[in-house]
């Protein structure tokens, strides 16, 4: 049987990356880069977003199925930190979703009632957890019953209203 041959692509990287040059990568289903000939998949866009998230470490930790990366112009082999964006999985739905009705994160409309709902997710182990926090009159209040949740159940939430949360430290 013959084997698929494998074409090495040349990543497009900053000069701080260099050393990913020596690796050899291939496309993936999806057009991602990935190290050839790792056992688990290591994918290129991650490998720099953890240097983003952890600066000055030679070998940063591996980044939690959490947090989303992806390439700010769909070029998935252009890998230069500029172009490489990072969400946490809440933000990557809120993204995702079409014709929001609130300016805040986990806060929508219920056409149905008038009423601004809140929604937070979060994971416990490898589990998804979409939790509703109730409907309000209020849309920052519903913002505001969003961060405190947020800050509860996620490890470094993305907030409606950072300030007032770090005025609480």
């Amino acid at each position: 049987m013959a084997r698929k041959r494998v074409e090495q692509v040349i990543p497009q990287l900053d000069i701080a990356d260099r050393d990913y040059y020596g690796c050899e990568w291939r496309t993936d289903a999806r057009g991602y880069l990935v190290l050839a000939g790792a056992q688990e998949p290591t994918y290129l866009h991650r490998l720099v977003a953890a240097r983003i998230l952890y600066p000055g470490m030679d070998t940063p930790p591996s980044l939690p199925h959490t947090v989303r990366v992806g390439h700010y112009d769909d070029n998935k082999k252009n890998n230069h930190r500029e172009n490489i964006r990072i969400r946490s999985f809440s933000d990557q739905i809120r993204a995702n979703k079409r014709g929001t009705t609130s300016r805040f994160r986990g806060v929508y409309k219920l056409s149905s009632t008038d009423k601004w709902h809140v929604k937070v997710y979060y994971y416990i182990g490898e589990k998804l957890v979409a939790q509703n926090l109730g409907d309000f009159d209020d849309e920052v209040e519903a913002a505001h019953v969003y961060d405190r949740r947020a800050v509860e159940v996620i490890p470094h939430p993305v907030l409606n209203f950072p300030e007032e949360q770090a005025g609480q430290k």
